[in-house]
């Protein structure tokens, strides 16, 4: 009887062994997430950044319109041809 017990006694020392390395696989693979995460954060973060900038040093349409329109005015009083 004692010998049926050994048996399943190994058994699920062989489960435990076998789950225990599951958690480990599952351990690294949080980290290598939180890891990819975080790069993928720093990267949307530069991104932000960069548009924050663009936006910041972009002319508008108006104020590109109103920019030639004040050039065009210029061209005809000094009677310059304009290049287009």
């Amino acid at each position: 009887m004692s010998r049926g017990f050994d048996g399943v006694q190994e058994q699920f020392k062989g489960v435990q062994e076998q789950f225990e390395r599951v958690d480990g696989q599952f351990k690294s693979l949080r980290a290598e997430l939180k890891n990819n995460i975080a790069q993928v954060d720093s990267r949307v973060s530069r991104v932000e950044d960069r548009v924050i900038n663009i936006e910041e040093n972009m002319v508008t349409r108006l104020e590109f319109e109103d920019s030639l329109s004040r050039t065009k005015l210029i061209e005809n009083k000094l009677s310059i041809e304009s290049g287009k």
